[in-house]
């Protein structure tokens, strides 16, 4: 990837141990480790698919991570709604022409 989500790197992601109407928030870097700006380009930058509302992004990363390490982050929380699995994808549309929606996949 030019710009630096590496989906090799945790796509898919996991909230252990969240009680029944509980919550708990998990942080994400976004890191470019490419030569050029990367650029977040969606509205809002990260969006949450799917979940029936138990994923919601509480803090949006910065819409620029200038090249060579540069980084920006964002904070989703999870609140259980049922008991079991639950799942979404987390979203971030970008300007990378490898991954230009990268998706996680929080459980």
């Amino acid at each position: 990837m030019q710009a630096g989500i590496d989906p090799t790197n945790a796509s898919t992601v996991g909230y252990v141990g969240v009680a029944l109407g509980d919550r708990a928030d998990l942080g994400f870097t976004v890191r470019n480790t490419g030569g050029a700006d990367l650029l977040l380009t969606g509205t809002p930058k990260v969006v949450t698919q799917g979940g029936q509302g138990a994923f919601v992004v509480t803090t949006q990363p910065a819409g620029s991570v200038s090249p060579f390490g540069g980084s920006t982050t964002f904070t989703v929380r999870f609140t259980s709604p049922a008991p079991g699995f639950a799942s979404a994808s987390i979203v971030i549309a970008n300007n990378d022409p490898d991954e230009a929606n990268f998706v996680l996949q929080p459980a």
